[in-house]
């Protein structure tokens, strides 16, 4: 079976292949084209098609733009060499491959030259399109828009929010319910150096649920490292929610802190379960890692 990597290689060269073909038939074609029209290759671009030139760039003054196109009203082969140059100027800003081509071949059609002459101008023009769109699969292919872990981290890092079966203590005095309490005022440098050492000799779920909120509020602080150091300690064996916090936010971690393996190996995990809390948006960023 080919792997991910694997399959977007052979991806990759298929697609090189497939520039190469064209660049060879617009060779052809170019070959072609000099052949039958030798004179019209050197034919000097006239005032006409600097107007023109300027009018879809919008580089004519109001006064000149208006006369411009009151001389596209009286004047039916101007307007016939306009509307030529406008499409194949919309043919150059088009990205999208397929688009392109199904344009090219409708105004192959529309445009089709006689039989007694070569259009040596519209040739260029399709010739030209090609080209362009070429291009812009090569920059596909060579220059993949990817994003940074950096960047994967803050487009999915959000607060942590438990909503437990299992409740906190009724004692609103209770070490747990005092560290909700700073987690969710967003005083994290608190919560760290009042309870750094809440867990030892406690029970599981304390233990869990400090370990949890202690590695989130470093992740906050932007301290991947000490993150990773107390989400690895929660265990699966207090509360199922807990250990699916703990895994998301161990992978955010480990991500920020640019451990993109280790990273990669805990959001496969998250995908195993395809009912997990997180596995849509660990798919995803598996997706987008390099």
């Amino acid at each position: 079976m080919i792997g991910r990597k694997n399959f977007k290689k052979v991806n990759k060269i298929f697609l090189c292949l497939l520039i190469f073909t064209h660049i060879r038939l617009i060779h052809k074609y170019l070959s072609e084209w000099s052949r039958l029209a030798p004179k019209a290759c050197e034919m000097p671009i006239n005032m006409r098609e600097i107007t023109i030139d300027k009018y879809l760039r919008n580089l004519l003054s109001e006064e000149e733009k208006r006369l411009f196109e009151q001389e596209l009203k009286n004047d039916p082969a101007l307007m016939e060499e306009f509307t030529k140059y406008q499409k194949a100027y919309q043919a150059l800003l088009l990205g999208n491959e397929r688009t392109l081509r199904l344009k090219m071949q409708q105004w192959k059609e529309e445009l089709a030259p006689p039989a007694d002459r070569v259009h040596a101008r519209n040739i260029y023009l399709y010739l030209a399109a090609g080209l362009v769109a070429a291009c812009i699969l090569l920059l596909i292919i060579f220059f993949p828009q990817t994003k940074t872990p950096d960047t994967l981290f803050k487009e999915n890092f959000t607060a942590l929010n438990i909503s437990s079966s299992r409740s906190l203590p009724p004692n609103q005095d209770s070490p747990l319910s005092k560290m909700a309490e700073r987690y969710n005022r967003k005083n994290y440098e608190t919560l760290l150096r009042e309870y750094h050492s809440l867990g030892k000799d406690s029970d599981i779920y304390t233990k869990d649920m400090a370990s949890l909120y202690l590695g989130v509020s470093y992740l906050h602080l932007n301290k991947s490292t000490q993150a990773v150091r107390y989400l690895k300690n929660v265990s699966n064996q207090s509360d199922p929610e807990l250990y699916v916090h703990a895994q998301w936010y161990l992978a955010l971690a480990q991500l920020q802190s640019n451990q993109i393996q280790a990273a990669k190996t805990s959001f496969q995990k998250i995908t195993q379960d395809t009912r997990h809390l997180y596995y849509p948006k660990a798919r995803k960023i598996l997706n987008d890692l390099p």
